[in-house]
This record gives C-alpha cells, sequence and structure tokens, in this order.
C-alpha cells in the first residue's frame, strides 16, 4: 500500500477508493486476451471478468452482489 498513498485520492471522482491486492488467474472461460471478445466466448460468459472480494471489503465501499465496478492497477 506503500506504494499507493501518493495516488489515492488525487483525482477524485466522487466515488470511494480503496487498495486491495490484485490477482488475476486466468478467466474461466477465456483462452488469450485476443479471443476474449468474439460471439461464440461472449456468449458462454456474462459480460466481463468476474470481480472476488472480501464481504468486508464490498460493505466498506457501498458494493453490493452482481454490482458492476471499474477496477484498474
Amino acid at each position: 500500500t506503500r506504494s499507493v498513498k501518493a495516488v489515492m485520492g488525487r483525482k477524485s471522482n466522487g466515488n470511494p477508493e480503496k487498495a486491495l491486492n490484485f490477482l488475476t488467474p486466468h478467466q474461466k472461460w477465456g483462452i488469450h486476451s485476443t479471443y476474449s471478445d468474439n460471439l461464440l466466448m461472449l456468449t458462454l460468459s456474462r459480460g466481463g471478468p468476474i470481480v472476488w472480494m472480501s464481504e468486508t471489503d464490498a460493505k466498506d465501499l457501498g458494493i453490493e452482489d452482481n454490482d458492476w465496478i471499474e477496477v484498474f492497477n
């Protein structure tokens, strides 16, 4: 978290922020990123990568189950 302290809140858009550990395992319905947006692969998934978050962190940010969120590193 030391590396993100300098950027936390610098460009606030009014949404809550929280520093989290970002782990990126292989997508359940992905082959390679190049092929993740073809029609067949899109019919297998629910529209995008899934984010798993602890209930405590989600509650702190006002996030509920099935909410759409933006995550970046």
